[in-house]
């Protein structure tokens, strides 16, 4: 195989844990000795979250992958994998609210991936290096969102 960065083996691990996690059990209902799960995709909000993770992978295998993945992809991850974090949360406030239902393995494995994806963007430079000392500015990424390079200026894609 190729030589792949870093930045890019990363994103595609953390994508392929919240696709996978997706087919666990996300809930586990117990009653008198007895439990059944049920997986991710037996769910409305697993099929979306396998969708997502599914297009962060994508987008991090896209184009040259011996080069570190452009402005404009690594934002779309980051947003995939917030939105992960915030899906996965919401669905286990759910499971605790319900009794004798609680969140399982899967579930849990897709907010990790889903956290792992905004760690990624935050601190995984292009060159592969983890620098936690120098993190990402929020202002890049909505500048980056926007269209627009750190200086303002319009971003080209040059894939």
């Amino acid at each position: 195989m190729e030589n792949i960065n870093k930045q890019r083996l990363y994103t595609l691990i953390a994508s392929a844990v919240g696709v996978v996690s997706s087919f666990m059990p996300w809930a586990k209902v117990s009653l008198m000795g007895f439990s059944q799960s049920a997986a991710g995709v037996s769910t409305f909000w697993g099929w979306i979250l396998l969708a997502a993770y599914a297009v962060a992978g994508v987008l991090a295998f896209m184009g040259d992958r011996s080069q570190a993945m452009d402005k404009m992809k690594r934002a779309l991850t980051l947003v995939i994998g917030a939105g992960g974090v915030v899906l996965s949360v919401i669905y286990m406030i759910y499971l605790f609210s319900e009794n004798l239902v609680s969140p399982a393995f899967g579930l849990y494995l897709s907010l990790l991936s889903g956290l792992a994806l905004v760690a990624i963007y935050f601190v995984v430079k292009g060159d592969g290096s983890i620098d936690v000392k120098n993190i990402e500015k929020p202002t890049d990424l909505i500048n980056t969102l926007k269209g627009n390079d750190s200086d303002g200026e319009v971003i080209e894609d040059n894939e």
